[in-house]
């Protein structure tokens, strides 16, 4: 039905053709940290990719193009991904 509804913290949306469906996140808890919640995750350039993604701005990559210029690129980072990277900062500072 149409409105506006709540969504509790522990569930998420999952959306396929006109279906809306609330379910709970695959989370075992809050404090299972990934990439989405580290300092260096953000949109930008990844390595031999031609639009802007999710990517890990710990881990930069300088490609030299054809014309000599040096271009920045990074690797990309999924914001699911189970597993943190050993360079992790949480947002905010603490870890």
């Amino acid at each position: 039905m149409p409105g506006e509804y709540v969504i509790p913290d522990n569930h998420t949306i999952v959306k396929s053709g006109l279906n809306v469906t609330i379910r709970p996140t695959q989370r075992k808890s809050i404090k299972d940290p990934r990439c989405k919640d580290c300092a260096n995750f953000g949109k930008g350039k990844a390595v031999r990719g031609w639009f802007v993604t999710t990517v890990c701005f710990k881990m930069p990559k300088s490609i030299r193009q054809i014309n000599g210029d040096t271009e920045q690129y990074y690797y990309c980072a999924k914001p699911t991904g189970g597993k943190r990277c050993p360079m992790f900062e949480r947002k905010g500072g603490k870890e």
